[in-house]
């Protein structure tokens, strides 16, 4: 009897091993997946904030909106986003130097 609760205590030693590999990588999958889904939903509220802007494509519309949302951060004393910043640099840089308030 005793050879043979060593060989299942072996074999059920190695599957427990296996089972905790496997949970280990479950468990990395998971993370990665939230931070996919994290992601996807940061890309998803820039891409409609510069859909937003392709759709304006009147010049001094452009700038009163930019200029606007930079007054009423400016005023609330809250930074605009890095992203937020970058489009509205490149809306900008877009535009002919001769558009009226540019």
């Amino acid at each position: 009897m005793k050879p043979l609760e060593t060989e299942i205590s072996g074999k059920l030693d190695g599957i427990g091993k296996n089972i905790n590999d496997l949970l280990s990588r479950v468990g990395t999958l998971e993370g990665r997946f939230k931070q996919l889904d994290s992601d996807q939903k940061k890309l998803s509220g820039r891409l409609g904030a510069q859909e937003a802007l392709n759709r304006v494509q009147d010049p001094p519309r452009l700038l009163a909106i930019i200029r606007t949302s930079i007054q009423a951060a400016d005023a609330s004393k809250q930074p605009l986003d890095t992203a937020v910043l970058a489009d509205y640099r490149n809306a900008i840089q877009g535009l002919p130097s001769s558009a009226h308030a540019y």
